[in-house]
């Protein structure tokens, strides 16, 4: 019984350091993308090529769509989808 707890208390601390250790990674990648967008001079064409440089490391999965108002599309990943932005973006006003 005690053997268990103890097995048990080991996973939940294991979890946890990967789970922060995941968290600190992504927090020191969005570091360096903020630093280089503070470094690079103006224009959209710089910050969608940073943004192509970094986003697609710090979120591996899922789709992700970074853009401009009303429909700049700045980043968009994966690159076969077709995002409806006037779908999105009363999404994005609700939440």
């Amino acid at each position: 019984s005690g053997m268990l707890v103890v097995a048990f208390l080991a996973r939940q601390l294991s979890w946890a350091a990967e789970s922060n250790r995941q968290k600190s990674r992504i927090l020191e990648r969005i570091e360096i993308l903020g630093r280089s967008i503070i470094n690079v001079p103006p224009g959209e064409d710089r910050l969608a090529y940073l943004l192509e440089e970094h986003i697609p490391n710090m979120f591996p999965a899922g789709r992700q769509l970074i853009w401009l108002f009303p429909d700049n599309i700045l980043y968009k990943y994966p690159d076969y989808w077709v995002p409806d932005i006037d779908e999105i973006w009363p999404w994005l006003l609700g939440k």
